[in-house]
Protein backbone atom coordinates (compact mmCIF):
# COMPACT_ATOMS: atom_id res chain seq x y z
CA UNK A 1 0.00 0.00 0.00
CA UNK A 2 1.64 3.20 -1.18
CA UNK A 3 1.74 6.48 1.25
CA UNK A 4 -1.27 8.21 0.03
CA UNK A 5 -3.57 5.43 -0.03
CA UNK A 6 -2.34 4.64 3.91
CA UNK A 7 -3.37 8.37 4.57
CA UNK A 8 -6.66 7.83 2.69
CA UNK A 9 -7.73 4.49 4.84
CA UNK A 10 -6.30 6.64 8.20
CA UNK A 11 -9.01 9.53 7.17
CA UNK A 12 -11.55 7.41 6.79
CA UNK A 13 -10.99 5.69 10.10
CA UNK A 14 -10.65 8.62 11.76
CA UNK A 15 -13.64 9.95 10.39
CA UNK A 16 -15.29 6.48 10.91
CA UNK A 17 -14.56 7.10 14.50
CA UNK A 18 -15.14 10.50 14.86
CA UNK A 19 -18.58 9.64 13.62
CA UNK A 20 -19.55 7.14 15.84
CA UNK A 21 -18.24 8.94 18.60
CA UNK A 22 -20.64 11.70 18.16
CA UNK A 23 -24.05 9.02 17.37
CA UNK A 24 -23.02 7.48 20.47
CA UNK A 25 -23.10 10.77 22.70
CA UNK A 26 -26.34 11.55 20.87
CA UNK A 27 -27.20 8.11 22.12
CA UNK A 28 -25.75 8.79 25.30
CA UNK A 29 -27.68 12.18 25.82
CA UNK A 30 -31.39 10.77 25.31
CA UNK A 31 -31.13 7.67 27.17
CA UNK A 32 -28.88 9.19 29.93
CA UNK A 33 -31.14 9.45 33.33
CA UNK A 34 -32.27 13.04 33.37
CA UNK A 35 -34.18 13.07 37.08
CA UNK A 36 -35.05 16.58 38.28
CA UNK A 37 -34.79 15.58 42.15
CA UNK A 38 -30.93 14.92 41.83
CA UNK A 39 -29.16 14.67 38.76
CA UNK A 40 -30.74 17.95 36.93
CA UNK A 41 -29.19 19.92 39.59
CA UNK A 42 -25.90 19.21 38.92
CA UNK A 43 -26.19 19.59 35.05
CA UNK A 44 -27.14 22.96 35.58
CA UNK A 45 -24.46 23.70 38.18
CA UNK A 46 -21.89 22.92 35.57
CA UNK A 47 -23.28 25.83 33.88
CA UNK A 48 -22.63 28.82 35.88
CA UNK A 49 -19.57 31.08 35.58
CA UNK A 50 -17.30 30.04 38.67
CA UNK A 51 -17.76 31.60 41.92
CA UNK A 52 -21.35 33.53 40.89
CA UNK A 53 -23.16 31.28 43.18
CA UNK A 54 -23.31 33.32 46.42
CA UNK A 55 -25.26 31.11 48.65
CA UNK A 56 -25.38 27.09 48.17
CA UNK A 57 -28.19 25.24 49.83
CA UNK A 58 -27.51 21.15 50.23
CA UNK A 59 -29.72 18.80 51.18
CA UNK A 60 -33.06 16.49 50.16
CA UNK A 61 -36.36 17.64 48.94
CA UNK A 62 -36.63 19.45 52.21
CA UNK A 63 -34.37 21.68 50.43
CA UNK A 64 -35.16 22.30 46.63
CA UNK A 65 -38.95 22.28 47.26
CA UNK A 66 -39.07 24.30 50.29
CA UNK A 67 -36.06 27.14 50.14
CA UNK A 68 -37.91 29.21 47.42
CA UNK A 69 -35.01 30.93 45.53
CA UNK A 70 -36.99 33.35 43.77
CA UNK A 71 -38.45 34.97 47.02
CA UNK A 72 -34.42 35.17 48.21
CA UNK A 73 -33.39 37.27 45.16
CA UNK A 74 -36.78 39.32 44.79
CA UNK A 75 -36.91 40.16 48.30
CA UNK A 76 -33.13 40.00 49.21
CA UNK A 77 -31.45 39.90 45.94
CA UNK A 78 -29.37 36.92 47.57
CA UNK A 79 -28.27 34.67 44.67
CA UNK A 80 -29.33 31.28 45.67
CA UNK A 81 -28.99 28.14 43.90
CA UNK A 82 -30.09 24.87 45.72
CA UNK A 83 -28.33 21.69 44.89
CA UNK A 84 -30.49 18.94 46.45
CA UNK A 85 -31.34 15.27 45.68
CA UNK A 86 -34.86 13.34 46.59
CA UNK A 87 -33.69 11.57 50.00
CA UNK A 88 -30.44 12.35 49.75
CA UNK A 89 -28.69 11.28 52.73
CA UNK A 90 -25.70 13.09 54.34
CA UNK A 91 -23.12 10.82 52.30
CA UNK A 92 -24.23 12.26 48.70
CA UNK A 93 -24.55 16.05 50.35
CA UNK A 94 -20.61 15.82 51.48
CA UNK A 95 -19.58 14.79 47.78
CA UNK A 96 -22.27 17.24 45.89
CA UNK A 97 -20.73 19.74 47.96
CA UNK A 98 -16.89 18.64 47.25
CA UNK A 99 -18.08 18.92 43.38
CA UNK A 100 -19.60 22.39 43.75
CA UNK A 101 -16.42 23.46 45.37
CA UNK A 102 -14.30 22.60 42.46
CA UNK A 103 -16.02 25.61 41.15
CA UNK A 104 -17.72 27.69 43.28
CA UNK A 105 -16.77 29.44 46.26
CA UNK A 106 -19.86 30.30 48.14
CA UNK A 107 -20.29 33.25 50.73
CA UNK A 108 -22.86 30.88 52.95
CA UNK A 109 -23.71 27.08 52.67
CA UNK A 110 -26.91 26.27 53.76
CA UNK A 111 -27.49 22.50 55.13
CA UNK A 112 -30.51 21.41 55.29
CA UNK A 113 -31.32 18.76 58.58
CA UNK A 114 -33.75 16.35 57.48
CA UNK A 115 -30.99 13.48 56.74
CA UNK A 116 -30.52 13.39 60.03
CA UNK A 117 -33.63 11.63 60.56
CA UNK A 118 -32.29 8.55 58.18
CA UNK A 119 -31.95 5.26 59.66
CA UNK A 120 -30.70 3.32 56.70
CA UNK A 121 -26.54 2.82 55.53
CA UNK A 122 -27.84 2.56 52.16
CA UNK A 123 -30.90 4.47 49.94
CA UNK A 124 -33.13 2.65 47.43
CA UNK A 125 -31.79 1.47 43.57
CA UNK A 126 -33.24 4.98 42.23
CA UNK A 127 -32.14 7.14 45.08
CA UNK A 128 -28.36 5.66 44.43
CA UNK A 129 -29.02 6.75 40.78
CA UNK A 130 -30.58 9.98 41.75
CA UNK A 131 -27.97 11.08 44.36
CA UNK A 132 -24.74 9.75 41.90
CA UNK A 133 -25.24 9.95 38.16
CA UNK A 134 -25.06 13.31 37.77
CA UNK A 135 -21.76 13.86 39.11
CA UNK A 136 -18.88 14.49 36.40
CA UNK A 137 -15.96 14.17 38.09
CA UNK A 138 -14.52 10.47 38.14
CA UNK A 139 -12.43 10.69 41.41
CA UNK A 140 -15.28 12.10 43.50
CA UNK A 141 -18.57 10.20 41.18
CA UNK A 142 -15.78 6.70 42.66
CA UNK A 143 -15.72 8.12 45.68
CA UNK A 144 -19.38 8.70 46.60
CA UNK A 145 -20.29 5.64 45.05
CA UNK A 146 -18.51 3.72 46.64
CA UNK A 147 -19.93 4.83 49.92
CA UNK A 148 -23.17 4.83 48.68
CA UNK A 149 -23.89 1.16 47.25
CA UNK A 150 -22.86 -1.84 48.44
CA UNK A 151 -19.80 -3.69 47.03
CA UNK A 152 -22.03 -6.30 45.18
CA UNK A 153 -23.70 -3.81 43.44
CA UNK A 154 -21.06 -1.05 42.81
CA UNK A 155 -20.59 -2.41 39.33
CA UNK A 156 -23.21 -1.69 37.89
CA UNK A 157 -23.66 2.21 39.33
CA UNK A 158 -19.88 2.46 38.42
CA UNK A 159 -20.61 1.27 34.98
CA UNK A 160 -23.69 3.01 34.30
CA UNK A 161 -24.36 2.30 31.17
CA UNK A 162 -25.34 -1.09 32.35
CA UNK A 163 -28.91 0.74 33.82
CA UNK A 164 -29.26 2.94 31.15
CA UNK A 165 -28.71 1.48 27.74
CA UNK A 166 -31.64 -0.27 26.90
CA UNK A 167 -34.33 2.49 28.45
CA UNK A 168 -35.88 2.67 24.83
CA UNK A 169 -39.75 1.64 26.77
CA UNK A 170 -39.30 4.27 28.83
CA UNK A 171 -38.46 7.18 27.02
CA UNK A 172 -40.14 10.40 27.39
CA UNK A 173 -40.27 14.00 26.40
CA UNK A 174 -38.17 14.70 28.90
CA UNK A 175 -35.39 12.87 27.49
CA UNK A 176 -35.12 15.09 24.74
CA UNK A 177 -33.15 18.70 24.86
CA UNK A 178 -36.28 20.06 23.65
CA UNK A 179 -38.21 19.82 26.64
CA UNK A 180 -35.91 21.90 28.76
CA UNK A 181 -36.31 25.01 26.03
CA UNK A 182 -38.85 27.10 28.84
CA UNK A 183 -38.04 29.17 31.45
CA UNK A 184 -38.83 26.64 34.11
CA UNK A 185 -35.18 25.15 33.32
CA UNK A 186 -33.65 27.60 31.40
CA UNK A 187 -33.64 30.03 34.78
CA UNK A 188 -33.74 26.97 36.81
CA UNK A 189 -32.02 27.27 40.42
CA UNK A 190 -32.51 24.14 42.01
CA UNK A 191 -35.92 25.16 43.14
CA UNK A 192 -39.18 22.98 42.12
CA UNK A 193 -42.84 24.57 43.34
CA UNK A 194 -45.32 22.08 44.88
CA UNK A 195 -48.83 23.02 43.76
CA UNK A 196 -50.80 20.35 46.13
CA UNK A 197 -52.41 21.17 48.92
CA UNK A 198 -53.09 18.93 52.04
CA UNK A 199 -54.37 19.78 55.43
CA UNK A 200 -52.37 18.78 58.48
CA UNK A 201 -53.05 19.04 62.21
CA UNK A 202 -50.34 21.39 64.28
CA UNK A 203 -47.90 18.36 65.52
CA UNK A 204 -47.54 18.95 68.96
CA UNK A 205 -44.36 20.06 70.43
CA UNK A 206 -42.73 19.86 73.63
CA UNK A 207 -39.81 21.65 74.91
CA UNK A 208 -37.48 18.84 73.46
CA UNK A 209 -34.41 18.72 75.56
CA UNK A 210 -33.24 15.43 74.93
CA UNK A 211 -30.93 13.99 72.32
CA UNK A 212 -31.03 10.62 70.20
CA UNK A 213 -28.29 9.96 68.56
CA UNK A 214 -28.05 10.01 64.86
CA UNK A 215 -26.18 6.76 62.89
CA UNK A 216 -22.79 6.56 62.47
CA UNK A 217 -22.99 6.92 58.75
CA UNK A 218 -25.05 9.88 58.81
CA UNK A 219 -22.96 11.54 61.73
CA UNK A 220 -19.79 10.80 60.19
CA UNK A 221 -20.56 12.55 56.74
CA UNK A 222 -22.72 15.14 59.07
CA UNK A 223 -19.11 15.74 60.72
CA UNK A 224 -17.42 15.96 57.23
CA UNK A 225 -19.66 18.54 55.67
CA UNK A 226 -18.79 20.39 58.52
CA UNK A 227 -15.44 20.06 58.29
CA UNK A 228 -15.21 20.70 54.87
CA UNK A 229 -16.82 24.31 55.24
CA UNK A 230 -14.12 25.21 58.12
CA UNK A 231 -11.52 24.14 56.53
CA UNK A 232 -12.94 26.22 53.55
CA UNK A 233 -13.20 28.81 55.42
CA UNK A 234 -16.82 28.64 54.39
CA UNK A 235 -19.92 30.17 56.83
CA UNK A 236 -22.07 27.13 57.34
CA UNK A 237 -26.16 27.65 58.37
CA UNK A 238 -27.57 24.28 59.07
CA UNK A 239 -31.78 24.45 59.22
CA UNK A 240 -34.44 21.94 59.30
CA UNK A 241 -37.07 23.25 57.57
CA UNK A 242 -41.37 23.23 59.12
CA UNK A 243 -43.00 20.20 58.48
CA UNK A 244 -45.26 17.76 60.19
CA UNK A 245 -42.50 16.38 62.94
CA UNK A 246 -42.64 14.30 64.95
CA UNK A 247 -41.33 13.52 68.52
CA UNK A 248 -38.28 11.10 67.34
CA UNK A 249 -37.30 13.79 64.78
CA UNK A 250 -37.13 16.20 67.28
CA UNK A 251 -35.04 14.27 69.11
CA UNK A 252 -32.76 13.81 66.05
CA UNK A 253 -32.65 17.62 65.37
CA UNK A 254 -31.58 18.16 68.99
CA UNK A 255 -28.67 16.00 68.65
CA UNK A 256 -27.73 17.49 65.52
CA UNK A 257 -27.86 20.81 66.68
CA UNK A 258 -25.33 19.76 69.68
CA UNK A 259 -23.29 18.66 67.37
CA UNK A 260 -23.24 21.51 65.29
CA UNK A 261 -22.68 23.75 68.54
CA UNK A 262 -19.06 21.34 68.90
CA UNK A 263 -18.08 23.16 65.64
CA UNK A 264 -19.36 26.75 66.38
CA UNK A 265 -21.82 26.25 63.55
CA UNK A 266 -25.40 28.37 63.31
CA UNK A 267 -28.45 25.52 63.99
CA UNK A 268 -32.07 26.22 63.21
CA UNK A 269 -34.80 24.67 63.90
CA UNK A 270 -37.62 26.22 62.18
CA UNK A 271 -40.12 23.27 63.89
CA UNK A 272 -40.96 25.32 67.29
CA UNK A 273 -44.00 27.49 68.10
CA UNK A 274 -42.41 30.31 67.82
CA UNK A 275 -41.14 30.17 64.32
CA UNK A 276 -44.46 28.68 63.16
CA UNK A 277 -46.06 31.91 64.40
CA UNK A 278 -43.60 34.21 62.91
CA UNK A 279 -44.10 32.77 59.41
CA UNK A 280 -47.98 32.74 60.14
CA UNK A 281 -48.33 29.04 58.94
CA UNK A 282 -51.05 28.06 58.28
CA UNK A 283 -51.02 23.46 58.67
CA UNK A 284 -54.43 23.45 56.73
CA UNK A 285 -53.32 25.81 53.66
CA UNK A 286 -49.64 25.41 53.39
CA UNK A 287 -48.12 22.49 53.28
CA UNK A 288 -48.03 19.79 49.89
CA UNK A 289 -47.51 16.77 52.48
CA UNK A 290 -46.11 15.66 55.53
CA UNK A 291 -42.73 16.81 54.40
CA UNK A 292 -43.09 19.56 52.06
CA UNK A 293 -44.35 23.61 51.82
CA UNK A 294 -46.26 24.11 49.07
CA UNK A 295 -46.59 26.92 46.73
CA UNK A 296 -48.48 29.19 49.49
CA UNK A 297 -46.34 28.03 53.07
CA UNK A 298 -42.58 28.13 51.03
CA UNK A 299 -43.15 31.71 50.29
CA UNK A 300 -43.43 32.44 54.26
CA UNK A 301 -40.44 30.09 55.12
CA UNK A 302 -38.74 31.79 52.77
CA UNK A 303 -39.36 35.16 53.90
CA UNK A 304 -38.48 34.48 57.50
CA UNK A 305 -35.36 32.40 56.67
CA UNK A 306 -34.03 35.53 54.02
CA UNK A 307 -34.38 37.90 56.63
CA UNK A 308 -32.00 35.87 59.12
CA UNK A 309 -29.75 35.71 56.26
CA UNK A 310 -29.89 39.29 55.49
CA UNK A 311 -29.24 40.56 58.95
CA UNK A 312 -26.38 37.45 60.12
CA UNK A 313 -23.99 37.39 56.89
CA UNK A 314 -22.27 39.52 54.74
CA UNK A 315 -24.13 38.97 51.43
CA UNK A 316 -24.51 41.66 48.51
CA UNK A 317 -27.74 42.43 46.84
CA UNK A 318 -27.33 41.56 43.32
CA UNK A 319 -30.40 43.02 42.31
CA UNK A 320 -29.95 44.94 38.95
CA UNK A 321 -26.45 43.25 38.61
CA UNK A 322 -26.38 42.33 34.70
CA UNK A 323 -24.15 39.31 35.18
CA UNK A 324 -27.33 38.00 37.74
CA UNK A 325 -29.64 38.95 34.83
CA UNK A 326 -30.59 34.83 35.44
CA UNK A 327 -31.55 35.18 38.76
CA UNK A 328 -34.38 37.83 38.30
CA UNK A 329 -35.55 35.73 35.47
CA UNK A 330 -35.86 33.07 37.34
CA UNK A 331 -37.65 34.95 40.67
CA UNK A 332 -39.88 36.45 37.76
CA UNK A 333 -40.70 33.02 36.88
CA UNK A 334 -41.19 31.64 39.75
CA UNK A 335 -43.27 34.66 41.01
CA UNK A 336 -45.55 34.39 37.48
CA UNK A 337 -45.76 30.31 38.26
CA UNK A 338 -47.23 30.78 41.94
CA UNK A 339 -49.66 33.67 40.94
CA UNK A 340 -50.93 31.48 38.07
CA UNK A 341 -51.59 28.56 40.75
CA UNK A 342 -53.16 30.99 42.61
CA UNK A 343 -55.44 31.80 39.89
CA UNK A 344 -56.13 28.53 39.18
CA UNK A 345 -57.15 28.09 43.11
CA UNK A 346 -59.59 31.16 42.72
CA UNK A 347 -63.23 30.21 42.38
CA UNK A 348 -64.82 33.70 42.99
CA UNK A 349 -65.84 35.50 39.43
CA UNK A 350 -64.98 38.99 40.08
CA UNK A 351 -61.59 38.01 41.87
CA UNK A 352 -60.91 35.26 39.03
CA UNK A 353 -60.92 38.68 36.82
CA UNK A 354 -59.29 40.63 39.23
CA UNK A 355 -55.85 38.44 39.13
CA UNK A 356 -56.63 38.13 35.32
CA UNK A 357 -56.18 41.84 34.90
CA UNK A 358 -53.40 42.05 37.61
CA UNK A 359 -51.40 39.59 34.79
CA UNK A 360 -52.75 40.29 31.65
CA UNK A 361 -49.75 41.55 29.92
CA UNK A 362 -48.20 37.65 30.57
CA UNK A 363 -51.32 35.85 29.55
CA UNK A 364 -53.06 34.49 25.89
CA UNK A 365 -56.50 35.04 27.24
CA UNK A 366 -59.96 33.50 25.13
CA UNK A 367 -63.38 34.20 26.51
CA UNK A 368 -66.01 32.57 24.90
CA UNK A 369 -70.09 32.59 25.93
CA UNK A 370 -71.98 29.83 25.52
CA UNK A 371 -75.57 29.71 25.30
CA UNK A 372 -75.33 32.37 28.03
CA UNK A 373 -78.82 33.85 29.25
CA UNK A 374 -79.56 37.58 29.12
CA UNK A 375 -78.95 37.58 32.82
CA UNK A 376 -75.26 36.76 32.53
CA UNK A 377 -74.75 40.10 30.72
CA UNK A 378 -75.06 41.80 33.98
CA UNK A 379 -71.50 40.51 34.71
CA UNK A 380 -69.95 42.02 31.70
CA UNK A 381 -68.81 44.97 33.77
CA UNK A 382 -66.13 43.03 35.13
CA UNK A 383 -64.80 42.12 31.61
CA UNK A 384 -63.45 45.25 31.31
CA UNK A 385 -60.77 45.34 32.87
CA UNK A 386 -58.69 42.57 31.04
CA UNK A 387 -59.81 44.18 27.77
CA UNK A 388 -63.05 43.07 26.52
CA UNK A 389 -65.87 46.29 26.22
CA UNK A 390 -68.95 45.48 27.47
CA UNK A 391 -70.97 46.28 24.56
CA UNK A 392 -68.75 43.54 22.80
CA UNK A 393 -69.41 40.60 25.14
CA UNK A 394 -72.66 39.00 24.74
CA UNK A 395 -74.23 35.23 24.10
CA UNK A 396 -71.59 33.63 21.12
CA UNK A 397 -69.42 35.92 21.47
CA UNK A 398 -65.58 35.08 21.20
CA UNK A 399 -62.88 37.23 22.27
CA UNK A 400 -59.16 36.38 22.30
CA UNK A 401 -56.67 38.48 24.42
CA UNK A 402 -53.02 38.45 24.00
CA UNK A 403 -50.05 40.22 26.54
CA UNK A 404 -53.51 42.47 27.20
CA UNK A 405 -54.22 43.66 24.13
CA UNK A 406 -57.61 42.38 21.87
CA UNK A 407 -56.56 40.12 19.40
CA UNK A 408 -59.85 38.97 17.70
CA UNK A 409 -63.15 38.79 18.62
CA UNK A 410 -66.19 37.95 16.67
CA UNK A 411 -70.54 38.32 17.15
CA UNK A 412 -71.35 36.22 13.99
CA UNK A 413 -73.59 33.39 14.81
CA UNK A 414 -70.93 31.35 13.29
CA UNK A 415 -67.26 31.45 13.37
CA UNK A 416 -64.19 29.31 13.51
CA UNK A 417 -60.98 30.30 15.30
CA UNK A 418 -57.78 28.75 15.12
CA UNK A 419 -54.12 29.77 16.20
CA UNK A 420 -50.77 28.35 17.54
CA UNK A 421 -49.60 29.43 20.64
CA UNK A 422 -46.24 28.43 21.48
CA UNK A 423 -46.40 24.48 20.44
CA UNK A 424 -49.89 24.00 21.08
CA UNK A 425 -53.01 24.51 18.54
CA UNK A 426 -56.26 25.99 19.56
CA UNK A 427 -59.30 25.87 17.94
CA UNK A 428 -62.62 27.90 18.84
CA UNK A 429 -65.95 26.94 16.80
CA UNK A 430 -69.25 28.07 16.99
CA UNK A 431 -72.07 26.53 14.16
CA UNK A 432 -75.51 27.64 14.30
CA UNK A 433 -78.44 25.37 12.65
CA UNK A 434 -81.81 25.69 11.47
CA UNK A 435 -84.22 22.60 11.15
CA UNK A 436 -88.29 22.44 10.91
CA UNK A 437 -88.45 26.29 12.32
CA UNK A 438 -85.85 25.86 15.60
CA UNK A 439 -82.71 27.22 15.82
CA UNK A 440 -79.39 25.60 17.71
CA UNK A 441 -76.06 26.35 18.28
CA UNK A 442 -72.88 24.43 19.11
CA UNK A 443 -69.85 25.19 20.63
CA UNK A 444 -65.99 23.57 20.60
CA UNK A 445 -63.05 24.82 22.75
CA UNK A 446 -60.16 22.35 21.77
CA UNK A 447 -56.47 22.75 23.06
CA UNK A 448 -54.20 20.11 21.58
CA UNK A 449 -57.13 18.12 20.45
CA UNK A 450 -58.89 18.19 23.50
CA UNK A 451 -62.64 19.89 23.81
CA UNK A 452 -63.14 21.37 26.76
CA UNK A 453 -66.83 22.88 26.17
CA UNK A 454 -69.18 20.40 28.59
CA UNK A 455 -73.05 20.62 28.76
CA UNK A 456 -72.65 23.18 31.13
CA UNK A 457 -73.48 26.87 29.58
CA UNK A 458 -71.94 29.83 30.88
CA UNK A 459 -68.26 31.93 30.14
CA UNK A 460 -65.62 29.55 28.96
CA UNK A 461 -62.31 31.33 29.93
CA UNK A 462 -58.64 29.65 28.58
CA UNK A 463 -55.67 31.25 30.37
CA UNK A 464 -52.21 30.13 28.65
CA UNK A 465 -48.87 31.93 30.60
CA UNK A 466 -46.87 32.91 27.47
CA UNK A 467 -43.90 33.80 30.23
CA UNK A 468 -43.64 30.02 31.46
CA UNK A 469 -44.95 28.60 28.10
CA UNK A 470 -47.92 26.68 30.01
CA UNK A 471 -51.63 26.39 30.05
CA UNK A 472 -52.89 27.86 33.52
CA UNK A 473 -56.39 27.53 33.21
CA UNK A 474 -59.61 26.46 31.44
CA UNK A 475 -62.80 26.84 33.39
CA UNK A 476 -66.57 27.74 32.86
CA UNK A 477 -68.39 30.37 34.91
CA UNK A 478 -72.46 29.77 35.20
CA UNK A 479 -74.89 31.00 36.66
CA UNK A 480 -76.27 29.71 40.04
CA UNK A 481 -79.68 29.33 41.14
CA UNK A 482 -78.77 31.94 44.20
CA UNK A 483 -77.64 34.34 41.36
CA UNK A 484 -74.13 34.04 42.10
CA UNK A 485 -71.01 33.01 39.08
CA UNK A 486 -69.98 29.20 40.29
CA UNK A 487 -66.82 28.14 38.52
CA UNK A 488 -65.96 24.87 37.46
CA UNK A 489 -62.79 23.81 36.42
CA UNK A 490 -62.32 21.54 33.47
Amino acid sequence: MNKSSSISAALRITAFLIALLIMLNQVYKILCFKYGDGILGLKKLYEFDDDSIDVLALGSSHAFEDINTGVLFRSYGIAAYILAGSVQPYWNTYYYLAEALKTQTPRLVILEAYASTFDFDYSDHSRIIKNNLGLRSPEILYSSLKISSPQETFDNYWFSYRLWHSRYSELGEWDFEAYYQVPLYQYYMGFGINFATTAFEVPELSDCTDALQLTNKTETYYRKIIELCINRDIPLLIVASPYVVNDREQKLFHQSELIADEYGVNFINFNSAEYYNMMELDFNTDFADRDHLNYIGNIKYTYLLGKFLREQYLLPDRRGESAYKIWELHSNDVLNRTYNQFLKEESNFNAYLEKLENNKSNYTIAVMAVNCPDSISQYADELSGIGIEIGDFGNGSLHILKSGKLDYQSHEISWIFNDKIGNNMIHIQQDAEFTHNSFSQTHELLWNGINYVKNTNGIYILVYDNLSETLVDICCFSESADGRMAKENL
